[in-house]
């Protein structure tokens, strides 16, 4: 039987959530007046701690312009007990990430972007 109380599958929904708000430009204020709630519900919903209603999560969707299923991305990745450092949609729920993909994608020299990407990749490798 299940509970009532948040679990891994609202984090994922959650971080999603964010991920998808922020690549939109929308704050949690616009996002909780679309759906008419406060934006600190908004920010329950991104970090699991509330759980998501069906009807919420349609509405939502509506809000954000995107299909019901987008939402869901990652859920089945909950049973695999993925580490947050290697889901990438925690990582664009930071915003520097998003900040630095925003960036890279107006970046039309392939070349550079190679070269950005090995000196990403380095730095990690480095810190390691």
């Amino acid at each position: 039987m299940g509970t009532k109380r948040a679990g891994p599958i609202d984090a994922v929904v959650g971080r999603t959530i964010r991920a998808l708000r922020l690549s939109k430009g929308i704050s949690q204020g616009v996002l909780g007046r679309r759906l008419g709630v406060s934006f600190q519900q908004i920010q329950k919903y991104e970090n699991g701690t509330n759980r998501i209603g069906a009807g919420r999560l349609a509405q939502i969707a509506l809000a954000l312009d995107v299909p019901m299923e987008a939402l869901l991305q990652g859920v089945q990745a909950t049973r695999r007990k993925a580490r947050q450092h290697d889901d990438p949609l925690a990582l664009l729920s930071s915003g520097q990430a998003m900040r630095l993909a925003r960036a890279f994608s107006k970046i039309a020299d392939g070349r550079i972007r190679i070269a950005l990407v090995s000196l990403a990749e380095g730095i990690a490798a480095q810190g390691r």
